[in-house]
C-alpha cells in the first residue's frame, strides 16, 4: 500500500495591476504555497480564479482577486 501525502495549497494575494487589466490581460498575481513553502506566483485571469474556486474552494486570497476585478481597484489598499 502506497502513503499518500496530502498536499495543503493556500493562495495568498500578491498585487493587483488595472493597467494589465485594461490591456485584456491577467491582473491579479496570487503567490501559491504549497506545505507552507512557496511554489509558485502566478497571474490569474478572472476565469482562473473562479477555476480554483471550484477546485479548492473560496478562500480570502480569491474572493480579494474577484472584487478586484469587480471594482477595477484592490479593496485591500489603503484610500488616499
Amino acid at each position: 500500500m502506497e502513503d499518500s501525502i496530502e498536499i495543503k495549497l493556500v493562495f495568498k494575494f500578491y498585487r493587483y495591476n488595472d493597467h494589465r487589466r485594461r490591456r485584456g490581460v491577467e491582473a491579479v498575481q496570487m503567490q501559491i504555497f504549497e506545505n507552507g513553502e512557496q511554489v509558485n506566483l502566478l497571474w490569474m485571469s478572472r476565469k482562473d480564479i473562479n477555476n480554483n474556486i471550484r477546485e479548492f474552494g473560496m478562500c480570502p486570497a480569491l474572493r480579494r482577486g474577484l472584487q478586484c476585478y469587480q471594482t477595477h481597484k484592490d479593496p485591500g489598499e489603503p484610500r488616499s
